[in-house]
């Protein structure tokens, strides 16, 4: 399409990824209510919130370090790659995506790990695919939180599957939210700060 007519493509599309978010949410919440689901079964509780919070972020900081160490092997897996999603658009509204995208996903990730293993799925199984599933969505739309990497949507799934481990293991919205948050904040900054050719403010 005419350049002018991608770069309003990719602005609408930053902010109809924050409305998907917002909807993602109201539906949890609308689908815990007919399951009849405890909230406190998806870890929706404030009691030792700080620390849980303290914990998330520096589990989100250990995934990124996880990646740099990762990346000497995979170089595709680095900070510097212009065809970055994150690269395109004002900072803030990156920031405002991950921050209601990382509360969006992970309340939605307690959701599906607590009702599939409620059904029967092995905690294994239930951790797998989750984090297929969210790896996939979040490489759809435009733009994508992830890039169109293979290695990268390898490393989503890994990524997937260590916040479900926390979760199952902690029980907390918070610690896994904080988690996410973190990893794609400090994502968001090393991508801008690290890519030898900006893609511009589109």
């Amino acid at each position: 399409m005419p350049p002018q007519d991608e770069v309003r493509s990719q602005r609408n599309g930053r902010f109809i990824l924050v409305f998907r978010y917002l909807l993602l949410a109201v539906y949890v919440f609308y689908a815990v209510n007919k399951t009849a689901l405890p909230y406190s079964a998806l870890g929706i509780y404030l009691r030792r919130a700080i620390p849980l919070v303290i914990v998330g972020i520096a589990a989100g900081v250990l995934f990124l370090g996880v990646r740099n160490l990762a990346a000497s092997l995979w170089p595709g897996l680095g900070w510097n790659n212009p065809k970055h999603p994150m690269l395109k658009g004002p900072v803030e509204m990156w920031v405002a995506i991950v921050c209601v995208g990382g509360f969006s996903e992970e309340l939605w990730r307690a959701f599906c790990l607590v009702k599939l293993q409620s059904d029967g799925l092995q905690a294994g199984a239930a951790i797998l695919a989750t984090a297929t599933v969210f790896a996939m969505s979040q490489l759809g739309g435009k733009p994508s939180l992830i890039s169109a990497r293979p290695v990268e949507l390898f490393s989503a799934v890994v990524l997937g599957v260590g916040i479900a481990i926390l979760f199952l293991r902690f029980n907390s919205l918070l610690l896994v939210g904080a988690t996410n948050i973190t990893y794609y904040l400090g994502a968001l900054y090393l991508f801008r700060n690290r890519t030898s050719q900006p893609a511009g403010t589109n």
